[in-house]
């Protein structure tokens, strides 16, 4: 992130901005703290945050909600571009040579076993249509983040 949230929350109004307050947010506030913080967001990238964050009330959120909801965006983010650079052909999917040489590239100083990509793929593929899609593949990712990670979101 090229700021933090707080630094961000002070040229916003209806945000909160210690650890003593909520309020509501609106899908307005939300993309200028963003794009106050280097990102730009679709507005339905911003909805389904605000989702994540209350999907009862659609946006109250306390201060620490709202802080571990834009580091879970910029993970997110993160995530997209390097699903991005993957896609070699640009389709949208993940094939078993784009994953198998994304992950290497990634990981250049660890030795890649071709077993750990099939896996991979077997997991991420249950149709076994041969592709993992944007969303299987964020689940993968979630799913073996450390525990560290998560203490760091």
């Amino acid at each position: 992130m090229s700021q933090k949230p707080g630094t961000c929350l002070k040229k916003i109004g209806n945000v909160p901005k210690n650890e003593n307050e909520s309020c509501h947010l609106t899908i307005e506030a939300l993309g200028t703290v963003m794009c106050e913080m280097g990102f730009s967001p679709s507005a339905r990238e911003l909805h389904d945050m605000l989702m994540f964050a209350d999907p009862k009330t659609l946006a109250f959120l306390n201060f620490e909600t709202f802080c571990t909801m834009l580091q879970r965006a910029e993970r997110g983010m993160l995530l997209r571009d390097a699903f991005d650079e993957m896609d070699r052909n640009g389709d949208g999917c993940l094939s078993r040579g784009e994953l198998y040489e994304g992950l290497e590239n990634a990981f250049q100083d660890l030795p890649l076993d071709s077993f750990v990509v099939d896996a991979m793929m077997r997991e991420a593929d249950p149709d076994n249509s041969g592709f993992i899609s944007f969303d299987r593949f964020i689940d993968l990712s979630l799913k073996y983040q450390t525990i560290d990670d998560e203490k760091n979101l």
